[in-house]
């Protein structure tokens, strides 16, 4: 039984660390992917900035496309506090860069506005939707773990089970060697005496 107990006890602390481990590097690859995107954006505001001072029509209408593909694929993985950031950068640089848009092409600063009413709207929506993403998770992980405790007091059950088990057995045969013993003496002391 102690050794089953020790068994028990062994893997729920390479469980805990594996666990407390993993969630390190999850942190650490985090940081780096928000670093990445970060920089990712510098470098887009960078294009859509020389693009507008280039009078590129095409290329501004690019560079916003890039921005709302961006942040879809950024609403889509997850990631709200990216995809708000992104779409607040967008949205400031359009609000600051108006009038140089709406000179270079009535159409492309229709363009730009709806491309932000349209981040905007999508970013607004994400709040409720991360809130029962996030909901959901935990009710799963707080079902996981309830399984998993489940599991180690059924382990611990039956390792109990067994251990009383084999006790009980134990008892039986030592009990049924002493009757065989005592039978055996009889016979021998009346083989002796000649019963």
């Amino acid at each position: 039984m102690k050794k089953m107990f020790v068994i028990v006890m062994a893997v729920a602390a390479v469980a805990f660390t594996a666990c407390t481990g993993g969630n390190k590097e999850a942190e650490a690859t985090d940081e780096t992917e928000v670093a990445a995107v970060d920089q990712e954006l510098t470098d887009n505001i960078d294009e859509l900035d020389a693009a507008l001072e280039a009078e590129d029509g095409d290329a501004v209408q690019q560079s916003i496309e890039a921005f709302k593909a961006k942040i879809a694929e950024l609403i889509a993985q997850g990631k709200t506090e990216l995809a708000q950031q992104w779409s607040e950068k967008l949205q400031q640089f359009v609000e600051e860069n108006k009038a140089k848009i709406e000179a270079l092409s009535p159409e492309l600063a229709t363009v730009a506005q709806s491309a932000v009413s349209e981040v905007v709207s999508k970013v607004a929506a994400l709040p409720a939707a991360a809130v029962e993403t996030a909901n959901e998770a935990a009710d799963a992980a707080k079902g996981a773990a309830a399984d998993a405790v489940d599991a180690a007091n059924q382990a611990v059950e039956n390792t109990k089970a067994a251990a009383e088990e084999a006790a009980t057995q134990a008892v039986d045969d030592a009990k049924q060697k002493a009757n065989d013993a005592i039978d055996q003496g009889v016979s021998d002391v009346k083989g002796k005496l000649g019963l």
